[in-house]
């Protein structure tokens, strides 16, 4: 009996945990400052969070407490997002986390900052900013890429990520099968493709620089899902996701560091570490349903104001006196007494009289 209760306590304690991630904000422009708080940050206020601090109006300031000083008229000029799938069991250490926030929600696993584009894309309409989304569709690593000129939308399978990675220049060629990571087999050459993906667009940016120095911030957003992959198929304790966990901590830092240095000092960047509870074929369905490349606001309504419930009571309680007065003053003309009710009808026979 007294095993049978502390199983049903572990397991309790098990479903809890499985709700809990970290964030971490890996770059910081020097006029923000941020606290380190023990508030955990709900995912849904993630979102509004990262509009504030990049200049933009949100609600979410109200209640979080993270921020120090901020100046409001030098906001960032990117926003890094790096969303990280991995596994409860696994410790990820990332010694450049300038401040690090718990996030807990049990019903959302995932992030999606259509807020920042919807925003960004809203307030410089004339100027299209840099936003690249790096995603995983099943085996298929797709990159989807808007700027000021076009935009794209790129798949790469495993057989394509395998020859960059075989090249001399590759992210891959310092980690070879000694380190239990070979990419001849598909979880190991998916893993570095996104890692080469990631930094195939910062050398992009520093060729095209054009792309960067504008007064339009830009936004990367980078879904990680190599290393739950690798967890998968090996184990959480295996050698392989061992070494790939040593592979993120040191490409992630130089990833950030060679953006920051592109956008000299005004990097926002974020790597949201989380465990996914549902099934991975529901994160691949999410994703395919959460893609829109095209920045141009069309067909969408703007969010609601403050005075929305203002504003909407009183034009519904005008139109109900408008028609219940219309309903009244019909009602007393249609059972009028000409002869008696109506000043009209006196003064008209008045008329006739003195003819």
């Amino acid at each position: 009996m007294i095993m049978k209760e502390v199983s049903f306590i572990i397991f309790i304690a098990g479903l809890f945990s499985k709700g809990l991630a970290e964030l971490c904000f890996l770059s910081v422009p020097s006029n923000i400052e941020l606290l380190q708080t023990s508030n955990q940050i709900q995912l849904s206020d993630v979102t509004g969070v990262l509009d504030y601090l990049m200049g933009f109006s949100t609600q979410t300031n109200s209640h979080w407490k993270g921020v120090k000083k901020m100046d409001v008229f030098n906001r960032p000029q990117a926003n890094l997002f790096i969303n990280l799938l991995a596994d409860d069991d696994m410790h990820i250490g990332l010694d450049e986390c300038v401040v690090k926030y718990n996030t807990k929600n049990m019903d959302i696993s995932e992030i999606f900052s259509e807020n920042i584009i919807f925003h960004i894309g809203s307030k410089y309409d004339k100027k299209k900013p840099t936003i690249v989304r790096l995603l995983s569709d099943g085996e298929l690593l797709r990159t989807l890429v808007s700027d000021n000129t076009a935009g794209t939308d790129e798949s790469k399978t495993v057989t394509q990520m395998r020859q960059r990675l075989q090249e001399s220049n590759s992210v891959a060629s310092n980690w070879t099968s000694a380190y239990c990571l070979d990419i001849e087999r598909t979880t190991e050459a998916f893993f570095f493709g996104e890692l080469q993906a990631m930094l195939d667009i910062v050398n992009y940016l520093e060729i095209n620089p054009e792309a960067v120095f504008d007064s339009v911030p830009d936004f990367f957003y980078f879904s990680l899902t190599g290393l739950h992959k690798l967890a998968k198929v090996y184990g959480v304790k295996s050698c392989q996701v061992d070494t790939a966990i040593r592979v993120l901590e040191k490409v992630l830092p130089n990833v950030v560091a060679s953006f920051n240095n592109l956008y000299k000092g005004m990097l926002l960047a974020e790597a949201h570490i989380y465990s996914n509870p549902r099934s991975f074929d529901e994160i691949h369905s999410r994703h395919t349903r959460s893609i829109n490349v095209h920045t141009d606001i069309k067909g969408l309504v703007m969010p609601k104001s403050k005075d929305y419930p203002v504003i909407a009571n009183m034009i519904f309680w005008f139109m109900v006196v408008f028609v219940l007065a219309t309903l009244a003053a019909s009602y007393a003309i249609w059972f009028m007494d000409p002869g008696r009710d109506s000043i009209i009808y006196r003064m008209t026979t008045q008329r006739m009289k003195i003819d």
